[in-house]
């Protein structure tokens, strides 16, 4: 998982490259009571700008959701 985690935060660098800004990510574990299944959630989030219609578009994308044992 890690492997397509780095491999896709290059790819969006690559494409923002021409552009200035940062990309965030954001990571989430949480566990369901009832059947104790456990997750994890890897997002990156970045803002792209319309220098046309001078509007600012807040872009999300889960990266990776993986189930947890242990």
């Amino acid at each position: 998982m890690l492997v397509f985690i780095i491999q896709f935060l290059w790819d969006l660098t690559i494409l923002q490259s021409n552009r200035s800004g940062h990309v965030s990510t954001t990571t989430d574990l949480w566990s369901v009571d009832q059947t104790k299944a456990s997750f994890m959630g890897v997002t990156a989030h970045w803002i792209e700008s319309d220098s046309s219609s001078m509007t600012w578009k807040l872009c999300s994308e889960v990266i990776a959701f993986k189930g947890i044992s242990g």
